[in-house]
């Protein structure tokens, strides 16, 4: 932490390497947009925080999307459960968009850390559940 109290270090994506390439590029290029944010939030530099915050937005749809389909081919037993982690994610993004038109005072830090929380335990345990069923669905797609 910085002496604002700000956690401002960059999350490492390779952790989080399931052997799945498309979903490890994505979640590699939605680490790399939060890393942006929060150079953005360290740096006090508000100016871009919007234009990150809906590229975020954007591309996690996209994300969540790809996740959704693959986990519903895979037959993945706890993909409702995933996708509603997926909607809370989304809620609170358009909760922190609607508080940027209001320029509260917090946000960036209290967004940086929502965030970090959310990516590095979504990422590592909700997200992780689903790599048997996907690696296994691709495999027999490979073999047909």
């Amino acid at each position: 932490m910085n002496q604002n109290g700000k956690n401002n270090e960059d999350i490492n994506y390779r952790p989080f390497v399931f052997g799945i390439e498309k979903i490890d590029a994505e979640h590699q290029r939605l680490i790399g947009i939060f890393n942006c944010l929060n150079e953005k939030a360290a740096k006090n530099e508000s100016a871009d925080f919007k234009q990150i915050v809906e590229e975020l937005e954007e591309y996690s749809c996209y994300h969540f999307n790809t996740e959704e389909t693959l986990m519903e081919k895979a037959n993945f037993d706890e993909i409702e459960e995933h996708i509603y982690q997926h909607q809370i994610f989304r809620q609170k993004i358009n909760d922190f968009k609607t508080s940027i038109l209001f320029g509260g005072s917090t946000l960036e830090t209290d967004m940086v850390n929502f965030l970090r929380k959310w990516l590095l335990k979504h990422i590592a345990e909700v997200d992780a559940k689903y790599v048997p069923s996907i690696k296994k669905y691709l495999n027999q797609e490979k073999t047909n």
